[in-house]
């Protein structure tokens, strides 16, 4: 991969280091979804600063025609300085007009990063990326526990993928649901979605149709989403006034997150990595075992069986 040829600057040294960020040097099973946000990160971050850096070339001959026509009495001159701070005056007018409906998405869509990064990189090493696990190797894999001591609850399949490919089904006891009518009855609930208006309407949706059984919240606060050095942040047109106003109404978040997000803010749960994913199941998972179980667990005596 040349950088030059995709926008996203990708090359063979670059990507096979962020495989190896997502699998913690080869711990966990990543997904194509979780390659492409992640790799999109810097890409995103550096979108914006393009007309900064034009704007201060563009000062320059701005600056010596200004010098020349007053230096040699040649009113003349300054009107190309007129038309080129004319058309950035508008410029700018337009981008702060539109700055809470303008949206911000990777520069690269999902398919041509399949086809450029994925498929390219076996087209020329004859094997995937360490640890990248393709859409269709799902399908083999459990969802479902047979004794579940938690529910993780979210609003669309995709979000639980890296969770089913690292068997955290079997190894946890965790069963994954992607709508109300597949929670089994009288098991704790772990949501998990998209750091986002819609994303957080949906929480309250589920608080409302369970109740308590909705033990915690896994993904990411707002506030971090905001912050963070390493989040990605992409942004989407303003969500619908009613459903701004239930989500303050709802108490679920601060008014400054819920007014970040209001802004059209909103960080996809697919851009988490696999091991804070698997960090945050495991601990809820902990809260709520049985004391008995934890007891066990902690010294051993349950997960002597997948020891290796």
């Amino acid at each position: 991969m040349e950088p030059k040829d995709n926008p996203l600057r990708l090359h063979d040294v670059k990507l096979q280091r962020l495989s190896q960020q997502l699998s913690g040097n080869g711990l966990y099973r990543y997904t194509v979804n979780q390659l492409y946000f992640n790799a999109s990160r810097k890409a995103v971050r550096g979108r914006g600063c393009g007309p900064v850096a034009a704007l201060t070339l563009m000062m320059f001959p701005v600056v010596i025609l200004t010098v020349t026509a007053l230096a040699a009495d040649l009113p003349i001159l300054l009107l190309p300085v007129a038309l080129i701070v004319l058309g950035w005056t508008i410029y700018f007018a337009y981008r702060i007009s539109t700055r809470h409906t303008r949206r911000i998405d990777p520069p690269m869509d999902r398919t041509s990063f399949h086809t450029v990064a994925v498929e390219g990189w076996r087209q020329t090493y004859g094997q995937d990326l360490p640890g990248l696990v393709r859409d269709r190797e799902l399908s083999n894999l459990p969802e479902h526990s047979s004794t579940p001591v938690l529910v993780v609850l979210a609003p669309k399949r995709s979000a639980l993928a890296a969770l089913r490919i690292n068997d955290v089904v079997n190894r946890h006891r965790v069963t994954l649901a992607y709508s109300f009518d597949q929670v089994p009855p009288d098991v704790p609930i772990a949501l998990l979605h998209d750091v986002s208006v819609a994303g957080y309407h949906f929480a309250g949706q589920a608080r409302a149709t369970f109740g308590q059984r909705v033990v915690t919240d896994l993904t990411p606060r707002p506030k971090a989403a905001r912050t963070a050095a390493a989040a990605l942040r992409l942004r989407q047109p303003r969500a619908a006034d009613d459903v701004l106003g239930w989500l303050r109404a709802s108490r679920l978040l601060d008014d400054d997150e819920v007014t970040w997000l209001a802004k059209g803010w909103w960080t996809p749960i697919e851009s988490v990595r696999p091991s804070n994913l698997i960090n945050r199941v495991t601990a809820a998972v902990n809260r709520n075992a049985d004391p008995d179980e934890r007891a066990a667990a902690a010294v051993g005596f349950m997960s002597w069986p997948t020891a290796r």
